[in-house]
């Protein structure tokens, strides 16, 4: 369930630029990851940093694939 909550969330970054704002110049993944769970927690999502952490190794392994 919380892998489909941080992807509901995901969307509303992707459409938020003030949430875009809080998150885009983060240069340390578990930084970034922790903020990420903050800002979802405060949008009323629960996942974890292992959902985050999941779906950014699908996500570079989606762009890898689409490369090779």
């Amino acid at each position: 369930m919380s892998q489909k909550e941080f992807e509901q969330f995901r969307q509303i970054v992707l459409e938020d630029v003030s949430l875009q704002k809080r998150l885009r110049n983060i240069t340390r993944r578990h930084v970034f990851v922790s903020r990420a769970v903050k800002l979802g927690a405060e949008h009323g999502f629960q996942f974890t940093t292992e959902d985050v952490y999941e779906a950014i190794g699908e996500s570079r392994r989606l762009w890898i694939e689409r490369w090779i």
